[in-house]
């Protein structure tokens, strides 16, 4: 089971964005990005948004354990 923050790691990559563009694209700091992929801190509900919208997956993909992205 894939937690948020591998999740979230995951996607980035697929999209070939490095931490720094992807913060840059999303408005938030690059170490904002990095905690939450590290898993010691978790999006804001409006940052959980625009990364489902970017990435083009539902918020049950980001949140849920089974959910494969």
């Amino acid at each position: 089971m894939e937690q948020l923050g591998e999740k979230l790691r995951l996607l980035r990559q697929r999209q070939g964005l490095t931490v720094r563009e992807l913060a840059k694209q999303v408005g938030v700091s690059f170490s904002n990005i990095a905690s939450i992929e590290r898993g010691t801190s978790k999006p804001s509900l409006d940052l959980l948004k625009k990364l489902a919208d970017l990435y083009e997956v539902s918020y049950d993909q980001l949140l849920n354990d089974e959910c494969e992205v």
